[in-house]
């Protein structure tokens, strides 16, 4: 890997949701169009949740293609937030300073960033050379919060490409399907009687309540079997008391995230009639329900082989409470059993007079086995001694969720591991095997564009 210098600038620039993609993408720019010649580089900037992004799109000068699609290579350039900088230990504390020991690299983003540029030196060794068919790379914004960065490239570019190599550490593996992913939120309302009880017991003297907080293990939603949820613990007890008043609920941090405690305070009580206790536990039930449906559709090559739900967050207002989760869908699952869940899960809300949205939808990605691409890439791997001839599959939405949606045809790839390292503290990836990805794009380049 001979971009050294700049492997340490781009980890030193946070691009975290909270920060953005903007200054990041601006050093590469302005790197890749003052140092390498015969490269063309352009920004995408764009304002997403409220923040300021931009992709990158990049080309060889060579490509004076009118109407031929070509390859495109991608990797999203942002990051999660580091968390505490205290379990950083081998960067000094410090999760955006890039450092090395033999042969492992450690900062946030080493997987990821370094990878766009192991594409951009694959890149360089065509840069003068006549193509049969377009070669491009791209780095995008807002994987981490949404994909939105690749919504807005495919918008914009997808003119330009009709194959995709999309980066994700599958640890040198070919990987042709992932989860697909549906985001909701149900908000559920306090009666007006609710509202006065609360408001009374408040402003006595002598009012009490009780408490009970709950304990779980939390896990990425992805890989959600391997987590207990302290949220659901709160539900099952729920189920087992008498009717109460809920005076507060609060439980996990993210949708996409097994929440790892959860409390609720509440006053037992059987004056109310309309008690949020009862919606609660029938959207509950109705979430069960989909999980048991889940288990109709097996897809193999998954640690739990069925879709899954996670409720992440609940909180609590003066006007109610609000549940966000995810679920994780299986290519198994078809489109139309999935809008009918939906669709059952919206109905059973209004019953118990329920606000429910779908925030995002994104679904699954399951590219067909027999295209030149897979093909290609798997000769190659055998060529290069990496990975097996085995396909893997991905526990996340990527990118190539999109893509394929849009009729790209695409594979995941990339050097170091994902669950557990990836934008983790410590996150770490092997020189060697970022060496052994440039030859993969080199060769594939080879193979698809001349």
């Amino acid at each position: 890997m001979i971009f050294l210098e700049a492997a340490k600038k781009i980890i030193a620039i946070e691009s975290s949701p909270e920060s953005g993609t903007l200054e990041v993408v601006s050093y590469l720019n302005q790197f890749i169009n003052t140092t390498i010649s015969g490269l063309e580089s352009k920004l995408m900037p764009s304002m997403t949740l409220g923040k300021k992004q931009s992709n990158i799109f990049i080309n060889t000068q060579s490509n004076n293609f009118l109407e031929k699609k070509g390859l495109l290579l991608l990797t999203h350039l942002d990051t999660t937030d580091p968390g505490s900088y205290g379990h950083w230990n081998k960067t000094s504390g410090n999760p955006f300073n890039l450092s090395i020991y033999g042969d492992e690299v450690y900062g946030l983003g080493v997987t990821n960033k370094l990878d766009f540029l192991c594409k951009l030196e694959a890149l360089m060794s065509f840069k003068d050379v006549k193509l049969q068919k377009p070669i491009y790379l791209a780095g995008t914004h807002s994987e981490e919060d949404g994909l939105y960065g690749v919504a807005e490239l495919i918008d914009q570019k997808i003119e330009k490409f009709n194959q995709a190599v999309i980066y994700h550490p599958t640890n040198l593996d070919l990987c042709c399907e992932g989860l697909g992913i549906a985001v909701v939120e149900i908000e559920i309302p306090f009666s007006e009687e609710e509202k006065k009880y609360q408001n009374t017991h408040n402003q006595a003297d002598n009012s009490f309540t009780q408490s009970k907080v709950f304990r779980g293990k939390s896990a990425h939603s992805a890989i959600s079997g391997e987590g207990i949820s302290a949220i659901v613990k709160l539900f099952e007890f729920l189920k087992n008391m008498p009717d109460v008043a809920v005076m507060n609920i609060d439980g996990g941090i993210l949708h996409n995230t097994v929440a790892e405690h959860a409390l609720i305070e509440f006053v037992p009580s059987g004056v109310i009639r309309d008690n949020i206790k009862n919606k609660l536990l029938n959207i509950y039930a109705e979430l069960n329900k989909l999980i048991e449906n889940f288990k109709r559709f097996p897809h193999q090559g998954y640690s739990t082989n069925y879709s899954t739900l996670n409720i992440g967050k609940i909180r609590c207002s003066k006007q109610g409470i609000t549940i966000s989760g995810n679920c994780r869908l299986l290519p198994s699952v078809p489109e139309k059993e999935y809008r009918s869940w939906i669709l059952n899960l919206k109905n059973a809300c209004m019953k118990s007079n329920s606000k429910f949205s779908l925030k995002r939808y994104i679904p699954s990605y399951d590219q067909d086995k027999d295209i030149e691409l897979i093909k290609n890439s798997l000769e190659i791997l055998k060529q290069l001694d990496l990975g097996d001839d085995t396909i893997k599959s991905s526990t996340i939405c990527t990118e190539a969720n999109l893509m394929q949606k849009n009729g790209v045809e695409c594979v995941l790839f990339g050097a170091g591991n994902s669950i557990g390292n990836s934008h983790e503290p410590n996150e770490s990836i092997s020189l060697s095997s970022l060496n052994q990805s440039i030859d993969f794009y080199k060769k594939l380049i080879k193979e698809v564009c001349l």
